[in-house]
């Protein structure tokens, strides 16, 4: 049975849009991005603007920066129809998913990603939902991401990834703290294979990936776990995510100051100048 491609709009070029155009490339599909700055390389080929004649597309995908998510449906308009189905992406929170969904002049579908990206062969967790949740559980499927449609409403996925972020952002403050304090103690290999003899070395490599991930969106990070608190508070003890804001924050300015590690630098340089910035001190690069 042949394949009809389907005209994909991608808002955004950073990690998530590029990803994500790969994705739909390699499944046989249209694609094109519009993004005025993109964060990441692009073939002029792909991009497109408000006044593309080719008509309206079918699917559209917003993976901007959060602050950017409502101008980012304006912009994009005139390359939108009845029938398209917009699919927020950005990591927003439930209030702003849902006046998104009442500006926009299609259907829009709340998606909310509780996984990694970082790997191209895996199958990313996904969350969705909204009034076609199902037809973008199909389209994301054929994507070959895990969909769960988890509610009727614009903005139910996005309460979930809340829910993941206190206990996901709570986790690498952990990580942080513990590399931080650590980095400069003699014997910290020890401490660490009893970690891993306990937690496994799944673990071992996820607590490296999230400290070298902190380099880049601890400032995004602390802004996902404040929502979360703010989100669900109400539900119970908070006390240990509220603590960790405090720690992310700290890290992002730290990552700020000048002379930090460029990002992709080891986790052992990334601990050892964090320890050095949060203890107010200065830091020897050269040691072990």
């Amino acid at each position: 049975m042949s394949h009809t491609a389907t005209r994909w709009l991608v808002i955004g070029h950073g990690s998530v849009g590029s990803a994500l155009v790969r994705r739909i490339a390699a499944s046989g599909d249209e694609v094109k991005v519009y993004d005025p700055a993109p964060r990441l390389p692009l073939a002029a080929a792909d991009r497109t603007t408000p006044g593309d004649s080719a008509g309206p597309f079918a699917v559209a995908v917003s993976c901007v920066v959060p602050a950017a998510a409502e101008t980012a449906l304006a912009d994009v308009q005139p390359l939108l129809s009845r029938t398209t189905l917009y699919l927020e992406w950005n990591t927003v929170s439930p209030a702003v998913k849902q006046r998104i969904a009442e500006a926009a002049p299609c259907e829009v579908v709340d998606v909310a990603l509780l996984d990694t990206l970082d790997s191209e062969a895996a199958r990313p967790s996904l969350a969705v939902s909204g009034p076609r949740a199902r037809d973008a559980a199909e389209r994301l499927g054929g994507l070959d991401f895990a969909v769960d449609v988890v509610g009727a409403r614009c903005g139910d996925a996005a309460s979930l990834k809340l829910a993941r972020s206190l206990f996901m952002k709570s986790l690498e403050a952990l990580v942080v703290e513990f590399e931080t304090t650590m980095a400069t103690v003699e014997g910290r290999n020890v401490v660490a294979r009893s970690i891993e003899g306990n937690l496994g070395p799944r673990f071992t490599a996820f607590a490296r990936m999230l400290l070298e991930t902190d380099r880049v969106h601890a400032r995004r990070r602390t802004a996902e776990l404040e929502d979360a608190v703010a989100a669900y508070k109400a539900h119970g003890s908070v006390r240990i995510s509220e603590a960790a804001i405090a720690v992310l924050r700290a890290a992002a300015d730290a990552w700020d100051a000048p002379g930090a590690p460029a990002p992709g630098a080891s986790g052992q340089d990334l601990a050892r100048f964090l320890a050095g910035q949060l203890a107010g001190g200065k830091v020897d690069h050269a040691g072990s």
